[in-house]
């Protein structure tokens, strides 16, 4: 919107271009891959102090802002109310107000997260490409990947591609990591893990978990507390049994299929497992079986979307679990 123009304007103080630059960067530094450029450009048929965020021609973010202001969001819960103008936070929906200059440091001190409006946008931003970072991965992405790749790996790129696996396959594996926000920056192990296994299957899911368990440490590492042990929802053993009788292993990709009774019964359960972890902040995690874990994120991820799905033959040895939640077995 045109009232947002001076947060790009480098003249009158504006650092949002410099901010994205250092998003794009970070991205490339921690997921493995370089997010294409970005165009920042006025509109004048959206509200003065609206924007939006176009992938693809398509919209998948907005929001307001007020530039002069800070947004102050209740994270800590606090019980003392801070004046101002009520709004929603545009990431993560999250009940905020905007405030002036002069009521910020009450704000701080009452417990409030306070940021500035530049960061706000930035922060939706790099939230809405870390959710479709699968999509911005192409074809010749992964392609420049593998030519990298190949100064320092000739042996094992020449094994892989094309002689065991086509481009578009290696980037549906990239993709399936990524659409879980898992890191390709490790190339070298995820290709070695899938090389090693494409000559025993062509499928799609199967190779995409075998490129997970190459990683496993890296997957853990961010949901250890600070002992090094891991908090997880677990399900029983006679119900992970029963779940991966419906597990239908296709040519490209594996199904799970639920009974109306088993989809209720785990929808029930994981919310009110998740509901812990969710009121402290934490993200919550389910460890089951490598056998149904795919299967169980792809019926489950929609509706959860917070939950993580993690599987057991990803974790490293002699790592401690304690178990929050026992999802228990179909009546």
């Amino acid at each position: 919107g045109f009232g947002l123009v001076t947060l790009a304007d480098v003249s009158k103080g504006g650092d949002l271009l410099e901010r994205v630059t250092g998003v794009r960067k970070n991205f490339a530094q921690t997921m493995g891959f370089v997010v294409p450029s970005v165009r920042l450009w006025d509109n004048l048929q959206l509200d003065s102090q609206e924007y939006q965020i176009l992938f693809r021609g398509n919209m998948v973010g907005r929001g307001t802002l007020r530039p002069g202001r800070w947004l102050a969001m209740n994270i800590s819960h606090s019980d003392q109310v801070i004046a101002g103008e009520a709004t929603t936070e545009p990431v993560f929906n999250l009940p905020a107000v905007w405030i002036d200059e002069l009521h910020r440091s009450s704000a701080e001190l009452a417990g409030y997260t306070v940021v500035d409006t530049t960061s706000v946008l930035v922060t939706h931003f790099q939230e809405c490409i870390r959710r479709h970072a699968h999509q911005l991965l192409s074809r010749q992405d992964v392609d420049g990947l593998l030519d990298n790749l190949k100064k320092t790996q000739p042996a094992l790129v020449n094994e892989l591609v094309p002689a065991q696996l086509n481009l578009g396959q290696v980037q549906r594996i990239l993709q399936n990591l990524l659409i879980e926000g898992i890191s390709i920056r490790n190339l070298v192990s995820i290709l070695e893990r899938v090389a090693d296994s494409s000559s025993i299957t062509k499928n799609i899911d199967e190779l995409s978990e075998q490129a997970r368990r190459s990683i496993g440490p890296e997957l853990v590492k961010g949901y250890l507390d600070e002992r090094g042990n891991l908090s997880a929802i677990t399900l029983e053993s006679w119900l992970e049994e029963e779940l991966a009788k419906g597990l239908h292993p296709g040519m490209t990709e594996n199904t799970l299929a639920l009974t109306p009774m088993a989809a209720q019964h785990l929808s029930f359960h994981i919310g009110k497992a998740i509901q812990p972890a969710v009121a402290e902040g934490r993200i919550p995690l389910l460890l089951c079986s490598g056998v149904i874990r795919l299967g169980l994120r792809k019926f489950f991820g929609p509706t959860y979307p917070d939950l993580r799905f993690l599987a057991y033959e990803e974790l490293p040895p002699r790592l401690r679990v304690n178990t929050e939640y026992s999802i228990p077995s179909l009546p």
